[in-house]
């Protein structure tokens, strides 16, 4: 029952959406969508077979290391923002030997 409560507040939410891109006669080219992903960049993997068991290596705490990284395009795929990356350092240690940063933008957050 509540799955099918969920679907019905989708299909509102979409066809309200619908109403607005035909009301405002919106382009694919005006209509953008954004997500944030996080990444814990010195996590060890936890679906190998090798290490069934272990989530830390031994001796060591677990790695907590977590960047914030945010992507952005528009509908039509012709308008892409370079991905942004937020992190607590200026240049994050897992990209400290790419050169210039191409695909990337970095974020400081201020630690408080």
């Amino acid at each position: 029952m509540k799955s099918v409560l969920s679907t019905i507040g989708i299909l509102k939410q979409e066809t309200a959406l619908q109403d607005l891109i035909v009301k405002e006669k919106l382009t694919a080219d005006q209509i953008h969508n954004c997500d944030e992903t996080g990444l814990y960049w010195r996590a060890l993997p936890t679906k190998i077979s090798a290490v069934v068991n272990e989530g830390v290596a031994l001796g060591r705490k677990k790695m907590k290391d977590r960047v914030t990284i945010l992507g952005c395009a528009n509908a039509s795929g012709s308008h892409r923002v370079k991905l942004t990356l937020v992190g607590k350092s200026k240049i994050p240690r897992c990209f400290k030997n790419i050169n210039k940063f191409l695909f990337i933008t970095c974020i400081s957050k201020a630690l408080g």
